[in-house]
């Protein structure tokens, strides 16, 4: 699910924008309701995978740091980011942005591991996952 909502984003970052311009109130409310549901695909299972990647003894802070260093990075820097490319190359590029953070995420998605026959127990020594 958190794929498929990394991909709806990437879609609909590149579709929403274009809508949203066009001034017309329905379609404004149309696009970002089309940006919302990327994110909302994304959310509803995020607490169980981030939580599920690390060893139990490192659960919470893990899950916790993950979770609140991405919101700094998919809150904080778009909108710095958004007054340089509408100075640069006008409104339209905004549209990139979500396309982008979409992208990004597909490939850190991948890049994660694999932890369906993982055991979630931690060894008692080493904090580690037990073998399955």
């Amino acid at each position: 699910m958190v794929a498929v909502g990394n991909v709806a984003t990437f879609v609909f970052g590149l579709i929403a924008y274009p809508v949203i311009g066009s001034g017309n109130v329905a379609l404004v409310g149309l696009g970002l309701c089309l940006l919302m549901i990327g994110g909302g695909v994304v959310l509803g299972p995020a607490a169980a995978h981030l939580a599920e990647l690390f060893a139990t003894g490192y659960r919470y802070t893990g899950a916790g740091l993950s979770y609140n260093l991405a919101t700094f990075v998919g809150r904080g820097v778009p909108p710095v980011l958004a007054a340089g490319l509408v100075a640069a190359y006008g409104s339209g590029a905004i549209g990139a942005m979500p396309a982008v953070y979409g992208l990004l995420s597909i490939a850190c998605g991948l890049a994660l591991p694999e932890t369906m026959e993982r055991s979630q127990l931690a060894s008692a020594a080493t904090g580690e996952p037990t073998a399955p």
